[in-house]
């Protein structure tokens, strides 16, 4: 009697330590499942080549911590962390050579993109550095060549002279459109700039050669308003006093 009394006392111990065992096993099969089944998915992901796979392959053997030793029941099997870092190391390349080809091609919107989506991919430092000062270098340059674009359609000089000595710092090419379409307005502001000054001493001329009543300084300072633009309608007889009648030179100045 007493040891049948030990026997039920006892039976609910061992049936419950059986079933703890019996779910640990289930829980290590299903892990094990898991981390078979992330497997095959890094081993696809990575001959693939596909970025968007790759990074969901990675993302989710990570989660299942593939990168760090498996539970003791588990067993340790190196070729996990082997293939883990095969999928790593070919989104890195792929994540490299993209933002390669669009620093090379100056496209700095896609660049920008590229460096906030391609971040922690496993890009050594180094590199990633020198990508994050190339489109800084685009930024500053695009930022330059748009302050140079409106002094140029502003057409304001000074504006345009201080702008292309920052897009020559920023390493804006010589043969651009925009450094080209600047020298062009440049020329045409200093033709003006001449040209106004040119004008502003020919009247003042006219007008000294008006006054002196000198034929010869006159038909000069004529024929120089005439270079100069200027429309000019001048009765070319002898000045009053000179043994005439006519009339003094009308101008119409400008």
């Amino acid at each position: 009697m007493m040891f049948v009394t030990k026997l039920a006392f006892g039976l609910p111990s061992k049936i419950h330590l059986e079933a703890a065992v019996v779910k640990r096993a289930r829980d290590a099969l299903r892990t094990l499942q898991a981390r078979d089944e992330a497997r095959e998915e890094l081993r696809q992901a990575t001959a693939v080549k596909e970025v968007a796979r790759l990074k969901a392959a990675i993302a989710n053997a990570e989660r299942l911590g593939l990168q760090e030793e498996a539970p003791g029941m588990l067993g340790q099997d190196p070729k996990e962390q082997e293939e883990l870092e095969a999928a790593r190391a070919e989104l890195r390349l792929h994540a490299m050579a993209r933002l390669s080809k669009l620093a090379d091609a100056e496209d700095l919107d896609n660049l920008a993109k590229g460096l906030q989506e391609l971040e922690g991919h496993g890009i050594p430092d180094p590199e990633w550095r020198e990508f994050k000062k190339r489109h800084s270098q685009l930024k500053i340059r695009q930022e330059c060549e748009s302050k140079l674009a409106l002094a140029t359609k502003a057409r304001n000089k000074e504006h345009i002279l201080a702008a292309m000595e920052k897009a020559k710092e920023s390493f804006v090419e010589e043969d651009s459109d925009v450094i080209q379409i600047a020298r062009k307005t440049l020329h045409m502001l200093e033709a003006e700039e001449n040209m106004a000054k040119t004008r502003a001493e020919v009247a003042e001329e006219l007008s000294k050669a008006v006054q002196a009543e000198d034929q010869r300084r006159l038909l000069a300072a004529i024929t120089a308003a005439d270079a100069a633009g200027f429309t000019t309608e001048v009765a070319r007889s002898p000045l009053p006093g000179k043994g005439s009648d006519a009339c003094e030179p009308e101008l119409a100045l400008p």
